[in-house]
């Protein structure tokens, strides 16, 4: 057993007290029944535990899985970025990386993609002179048009109106 690989575990309080109370109880009494009580809280204990440390483990999984994904939409988010390639870098499947994002962020691989791809384009906007049909491109979207009907969706205004209205920029 390697020590440093053992991490504490949380117990809801009034199932841990309800096991070592009924410890405490029959510790000391003298019989085979109270000695099973003893035996049958500590084993019921130890099962909460496990359960408990598997379902941090699940959940640290879930996040590391997650956190893959999340670190191939900002490296490549300028590709075609399928869910296939995101499963892959995540090392889960399809289905269970769209259950992860949806319960840890709350929305959709492909809409953490567009949202991604739009804050990177809104920056552009703001920072660069290059046309709306070139920052498309640059954030990865396939036409112009589709480009600033998303950023329009998303933003409430279109890529030229966001573009004048940045107090960042001098023209």
């Amino acid at each position: 057993l390697d020590v440093t690989s053992l991490r504490s575990v949380e117990l809801a309080e009034p199932i841990a007290r309800r096991h070592f109370a009924a410890i405490a109880t029959n510790l000391e009494k003298p019989g085979i029944m109270a000695s099973t009580v003893v035996g049958l809280s500590i084993h019921s204990l130890l099962a909460e535990m496990v359960g408990a440390a598997q379902a941090n483990s699940e959940s640290a999984l879930g996040d590391e899985a997650v956190r893959r994904a999340c670190e191939l939409i900002e490296s490549a988010y300028a590709e075609p970025v399928t869910l296939d390639d995101l499963a892959r870098a995540a090392k889960v499947s399809k289905s269970y990386l769209l259950k992860l994002f949806r319960q840890n962020l709350g929305t959709t691989p492909y809409d953490h993609l567009l949202r991604y791809r739009i804050t990177r384009a809104k920056e552009l906007l703001a920072e660069t002179d290059y046309k709306v049909g070139k920052i498309s491109e640059l954030v990865g979207f396939n036409s112009e048009s589709n480009f600033s009907y998303r950023f329009s969706r998303m933003v409430g205004q279109s890529p030229r109106a966001y573009r004048e209205s940045c107090p960042t920029r001098h023209d």
